[in-house]
């Protein structure tokens, strides 16, 4: 988050598409490492309290595109 300036919810995501791990709330500006509680092939960053809003949580499927 080294030259974010507002803050994100990290969402990993493994080769299932299943979260597997959400960090809410990332500081802005903040260089400390936020790492995934399990396996992860993707990240997804989303603005803060965004997953809250959606009421996603580990273990949840998500769908997307690859371009």
């Amino acid at each position: 988050m080294k030259n974010t300036k507002f803050p994100l919810d990290i969402i990993f995501i493994n080769a299932k598409n299943k979260v597997v791990s959400i960090q809410k709330n990332a500081k802005p500006l903040d260089e400390s490492s936020l790492s995934s509680k399990g396996a992860a092939q993707y990240v997804l960053e989303v603005n803060a309290k965004l997953t809250d809003t959606w009421n996603l949580k580990s273990g949840d499927s998500i769908s997307f595109s690859k371009i």
